[in-house]
C-alpha cells in the first residue's frame, strides 16, 4: 500500500507500448489481482483481460484511428448501467492502474471510442462495457514529475478553502488523479474529521461529452483518497449516506476519520 501511495504521484497515462508479450506468470498474477477486488457499492463489476488482436477491430474514432493507443494488452470494465457501477469502476480499476504501475507497467484509461455491443458479443459479457484500460511495457519514460501534471490549484477543489497542513499530502492525491478529458470534476469538503467528496455538476456541453464518465472520475479520486488514509494509517469509516447538497455539487461519499 505504501508504493501504491507513492504510485500516486509518479505515475502517468501511457499512450506508447512496446508490442512486446507479458510472460505467463506475470498476466496470471495480474489475472489473479482482478479476481481480488472490492467495490464500495458491491455491483457487478467484471474485468476482462484480452490481447491487442482480440480488440482492435472494436476500437474506433480517436482511439481506433489517427493517434490510437496502440496497445499489447487490454483491460475490458463491465458493470451495471448506474451511477454505482461507474463509480465502483473507476474504484476498482485505478487499483489496478496503480497495481500495473508497481509492477513496471504502463496503463491508460480508455472511456470512449469503442463499441460496447461488440466487445458483449465477441466476449459474451453481458453487463455494457463502461470503460477500457490499455497496458503494457512501456515505449518511453513510465514515471513523471508531479509537479508537471496539469491540474487545478488544490484551492480549487477544496469547498471551504482551508486546509490543515497534515491533510495536504492527502487532498493532493485527488487532485492528482486522472480524469476523463482532464474535467477534473471532484470537489471536497472538510469538517472537522469528515472529508467529503463532491461531484461538480458539468454543464449541458460537458455533459453531452461525457455522459456518466465523471462517476469513473469520483470513483478514481475516492480510491486514491483511501490509499492516502491508509498511508498515514488514518481509522476510518465510509459514510454513502448523502450529506448537505450545495449549489452545482452532487455528494458521491464521506470518508469519516475516527478518533
Amino acid at each position: 500500500m505504501n508504493n501504491l501511495y507513492k504510485d500516486i504521484f509518479t505515475r502517468q497515462s501511457c499512450r506508447r507500448y512496446s508490442l512486446e508479450k507479458l510472460n505467463q506468470n506475470l498476466l496470471d498474477n495480474i489475472n489473479d489481482k482482478l479476481d481480488d477486488l472490492n467495490t464500495i457499492h458491491n455491483t457487478n463489476l467484471n474485468i476482462n483481460l484480452v490481447e491487442k488482436y482480440d480488440i482492435n477491430s472494436m476500437l474506433d474514432g480517436y482511439i481506433g484511428n489517427i493517434g490510437k493507443i496502440d496497445a499489447p494488452y487490454y483491460l475490458i470494465l463491465s458493470n451495471e448501467e448506474t451511477k454505482k457501477g461507474y463509480i465502483d469502476t473507476g474504484y476498482s480499476g485505478e487499483l489496478v492502474l496503480l497495481y500495473l504501475k508497481s509492477l513496471g507497467l504502463g496503463s491508460c484509461w480508455i472511456g470512449a471510442n469503442f463499441s460496447s455491443e461488440k466487445i458483449k458479443k465477441q466476449f459474451g459479457i453481458s453487463n455494457k462495457v463502461l470503460s477500457l484500460i490499455s497496458f503494457g511495457k512501456p515505449n518511453g519514460n513510465l514515471d513523471r514529475d508531479p509537479s508537471n501534471a496539469k491540474r487545478k490549484d488544490i484551492s480549487d477543489i477544496l469547498i471551504n478553502q482551508e486546509i490543515q497542513e497534515k491533510f495536504q499530502p492527502i487532498i493532493e492525491t485527488i487532485r492528482l488523479a486522472p480524469s476523463a478529458i482532464n474535467n477534473q470534476p471532484w470537489r471536497v469538503l472538510i469538517d472537522k474529521r469528515d472529508i467529503s467528496l463532491y461531484l461538480a455538476n458539468p454543464n449541458v456541453v460537458k455533459k453531452i461529452v461525457l455522459k456518466n464518465l465523471n462517476y469513473i472520475d469520483m470513483g478514481i479520486a475516492i480510491k486514491q483518497l483511501e490509499i492516502a488514509l491508509n498511508y498515514f494509517e488514518y481509522d476510518f469509516e465510509i459514510v454513502k449516506k448523502a450529506q448537505k447538497e450545495l449549489k452545482d455539487l452532487s455528494h458521491i461519499l464521506t470518508f469519516r476519520l475516527k478518533e
